[in-house]
């Protein structure tokens, strides 16, 4: 393997490895959670937030009851409401928003929501890492996640 693809394999191998210990946490939390109120779920959360940044990475909640905004060119994310969710998106700080596609229902298409039954709006959001690569990430009708990067 070339060195660029020796990099681009340890980056995604460190985005899985950060993706699987935030699931790890998240599940301890979630554990705890379901006999916590909400003011205790932000506090979890927001404990939770802290360490992913002192990780140098941007995480974006997908979960129940929640709606995501994105905004193209933008690396900044509007969330709305502070349930704990049920899924991470962890990026790279740095990452840029090209594209965001969502069929979310009387909702402009950069909305993706996720409902309590764990349906979601299906789409994609194409994204560009700080050295130029990109990704696509797909959004399926269930909530599953799976993302596609460049070589």
């Amino acid at each position: 393997m070339s060195t660029i693809q020796n990099a681009k394999a340890a980056s995604l191998l460190e985005l899985l490895v950060g993706m699987a210990l935030a699931a790890i946490a998240l599940g301890g939390v979630m554990q705890a959670g379901r006999a916590l109120r909400e003011p205790q779920l932000r506090q979890e959360t927001a404990r939770l937030m802290d360490l992913l940044r002192q990780e140098a990475r941007t995480a974006y909640y997908l979960g129940t009851t929640r709606r995501i905004s994105f905004a193209r060119g933008s690396s900044e994310v509007a969330v709305e409401r502070s349930v704990l969710p049920a899924k991470l998106l962890l990026l790279a700080r740095g990452t840029k928003i090209e594209e965001a596609r969502f069929g979310t229902p009387g909702a402009p298409s950069e909305v993706l929501e996720f409902r309590e039954t764990g349906a979601a709006s299906p789409g994609r959001i194409v994204l560009r890492a700080e050295n130029g690569v990109p990704c696509r990430i797909f959004v399926g009708i269930r909530g599953s996640l799976r993302s596609e990067c460049a070589e």
